[in-house]
């Protein structure tokens, strides 16, 4: 029998929670349907909520949005076989290509080829075609974006022009990420650009708290992003990296600079960041305990003094001492967290347990493997805090998905289904400020 373990607050405390409506950019396959059908007004979100609750809401939201973000699809096909990126060309293919472009283009021949032709499969067009018609498409393509000049084939001329029109947006881009986003690359530009589009109020945000971009930044040289002193930074490898990898990297550093921040007033001592104590509560108060039994031993001990249990004495004394200090020290770090960022550690600390398994671990492409993130989450509270905003922001499909597996896994310990409950809530209630700034 499958075991479900959920925690519900009042119906009339869900039904005043805020819903946020996450959106997930689109995939790269071929046109089937109309996806607006699947997608809940705010009305019956509410209506849910009042019957049902909260988990069964964000389950609900979660799948309309899996169902939107997979109803477009883009497909290009040569002599039937599917290329989803420019590399799913052989070398005599692209060679084929480069050749009978060369005569109409006046840049570097290749990479513009590549670029063209990730247009081509971004177009949201079913394109069958052979090698040569292919190469007559990327060439009249290129002759409307690199020298401006008008084509018959419509299809090349509406490419082109908006090939043109979105290296103008990045250009004319000087909002928050400044000027260095085009040295990202002309995909993870716009891709960068058209997330935050949907994204207008976490771009309000950034701009509220003067978050700082660098980009091919050395500081982060061989970890890819970091963030310090109200500024990200992002290494330049990460502009070869696809742009899903470049996206989820620069939003999980944003997630440092927003999410993070509204949870911890001040950084947190390395031994509490990587979990050494447990719960700090639970931790003060069996320090407490120990040091009062030690004290009474002690005096035990000073009434019977013999030369013999002087030695031990001390040995105790300085003991104490080191856990005196040691609860000095979770004291003052627990006044480090804000509202519920408490709640959301301890909901940590139940997720790392077995190098995070149960966390949600996605791909990096050659930064990190999804189960290396996991791992990587598990190790450091802020990273977890980070990571988490990247997904419900970028893959909130991908959470809701992973934790509705969980839940229905009867094999799924029922504390870490109630720490997956207290994580969403904390998140999802800091997203809903972030994203309506």
């Amino acid at each position: 029998m499958r075991r479900r373990r959920s925690r519900r607050q009042p119906l009339e405390q869900q039904a005043q929670r805020p819903q946020p409506t996450l959106q997930q950019p689109q995939s790269a396959l071929t046109l089937h349907s109309n996806p607006e059908h699947t997608s809940a007004s705010p009305q019956q979100v509410l209506k849910l909520q009042r019957i049902v609750g909260n988990q069964t809401v964000m389950r609900q939201l979660g799948r309309s949005e899996r169902t939107r973000s997979s109803a477009i699809q883009r497909r290009l096909t040569l002599d039937q076989a599917p290329i989803t990126a420019y590399s799913d060309l052989d070398s005599q293919a692209q060679d084929f290509i480069i050749k009978q472009c060369t005569s109409s283009f006046i840049v570097q021949v290749p990479e513009t080829v590549a670029t063209i032709i990730s247009e081509i499969i971004a177009s949201g067009e079913q394109i069958d075609c052979s090698l040569p018609e292919l190469a007559q498409l990327v060439s009249s393509i290129g002759q409307v974006y690199l020298i401006g000049e008008d084509v018959q084939d419509q299809r090349a001329q509406q490419i082109g022009l908006r090939m043109r029109q979105n290296d103008e947006r990045i250009s004319e881009q000087s909002g928050v990420f400044g000027k260095g986003l085009a040295s990202t690359g002309r995909g993870n530009a716009l891709a960068t650009l058209d997330l935050m589009e949907e994204q207008q109020g976490l771009m309000r945000y950034m701009e509220q708290i003067k978050l700082k971009f660098i980009f091919n930044s050395s500081k982060a040289k061989g970890i890819g992003g970091m963030y310090g002193d109200g500024v990200v930074h992002l290494e330049d490898k990460l502009g070869k990296e696809p742009k899903d990898v470049f996206l989820r990297t620069l939003i999980h550093e944003i997630g440092h600079a927003t999410f993070q921040q509204r949870l911890l007033k001040d950084k947190l001592d390395p031994q509490v960041s990587q979990g050494d104590f447990g719960d700090i509560q639970q931790e003060i108060t069996r320090l407490d305990q120990e040091i009062t039994n030690m004290t009474q031993g002690q005096v035990e001990d000073m009434r019977k003094v013999k030369l013999g249990r002087m030695q031990n004495l001390w040995q105790q004394t300085e003991r104490m001492g080191e856990l005196v200090e040691q609860q000095e020290l979770l004291q003052r770090e627990l006044q480090k967290f804000e509202g519920d960022g408490l709640a959301f550690y301890n909901a940590w600390l139940v997720l790392r347990q077995d190098e995070g398994r149960y966390m949600l671990g996605v791909d990096l492409g050659s930064v990190m493997n999804p189960t290396g993130r996991q791992k990587y989450q598990a190790e450091k509270f802020e990273e977890f805090c980070a990571e988490s905003f990247m997904h419900i922001v970028k893959e909130p499909q991908m959470l809701y998905q992973h934790v509705d597996m969980l839940r229905e896994n009867g094999e799924v310990p029922g504390n870490v289904i109630n720490a997956w409950d207290t994580a969403l809530d904390v998140l999802r209630n800091h997203y809903v400020v972030i994203r309506d700034s």
